[in-house]
């Protein structure tokens, strides 16, 4: 699984982002690089919820279907 990061609103990319995949045993993540990508190997086949957390900004979780939950 791989991505880029950016914010929302100016479109540059989010160094140091948490990205975890929350429904794995045990659970796998990676940090965003200082251009907004991120590499996670060996995520099993299937559909995964991902969470997205960074300072400052808004907790985020993204399901396999593109729905978000944002956490307040």
């Amino acid at each position: 699984m791989r991505g880029t990061i950016t914010d929302a609103q100016s479109g540059f990319p989010l160094p140091g982002v948490n990205v975890i995949v929350i429904d794995t045993d045990p659970v796998m993540g990676a940090m965003t690089d200082m251009d907004g990508n991120y590499r996670l190997e060996n995520v099993p086949v299937g559909r995964h919820t991902v969470k997205v957390t960074f300072l400052g900004f808004i907790e985020m979780e993204v399901s396999e279907n593109g729905s978000r939950t944002i956490k307040t």
